[in-house]
């Protein structure tokens, strides 16, 4: 087996994380602005589901709107909605297409399950790129070895809910584009 040119993997690496992490110092310029643009582009996209169109997300054009039908809610309340998509319901909490749910690791209370659509994996990228990228422009040593990360809750067994959705990625790499797979496995 060749011996990996750990160097290069990790400057490729990272320099595909540069884009998004340039893209999130743009974005904290103006944290207000960027925020309620994001919480209204959700409102409507969302406003045909099932719980959109009980807190009538078709009537919100502003934040203060959103706060008066979304009060601060815990994850028991949206509990009924998740059973829903464990049992293979679509268009419940996301008009888009719900493809796993992801399990939080539950250190206080059992795990909870997080309904995970592309969108999803999207924002998790424009989080993680920016916060890799900083860590290896700022530890320049560490991009000469090999690293290990854990993103996903540890399960060794494939689960499906009674709707046949997965629970959980098989692994972190799902995290990462295709390109990027291809440098860290």
């Amino acid at each position: 087996m060749a011996k990996k040119n750990y160097p290069e993997l990790n400057k490729k690496l990272k320099e595909s994380y540069r884009a998004e992490s340039e893209a999130f110092m743009n974005s904290i310029r103006n944290v207000k602005e960027v925020q309620e643009r994001k919480i209204l582009e959700l409102v409507r996209k969302n406003a045909s589901t099932v719980f959109g169109i009980e807190r009538e997300f078709p009537k919100i054009r502003s934040v203060n709107d959103f706060q008066r039908a979304m009060p601060v809610s815990t994850y028991e309340e949206f509990k009924p909605y998740i059973i829903r998509i464990m049992d293979g319901e679509q268009k419940v909490l996301t008009a888009e297409q719900v493809l796993m749910l992801e399990p939080t690791s539950g250190s206080v209370s059992p795990s909870k399950f997080i309904p995970y659509t592309a969108s999803l994996r999207e924002e998790f990228r424009r989080g993680i790129f920016p916060w890799l990228y900083d860590l290896m422009q700022s530890n320049p040593k560490m991009n000469n070895g090999s690293f290990y990360w854990s993103i996903t809750p540890a399960s060794h067994e494939e689960r499906k809910t009674s709707g046949g959705l997965p629970i959980g990625f098989g692994d972190d790499a799902g995290y990462f584009t295709r390109d990027q797979q291809s440098l860290i496995t």
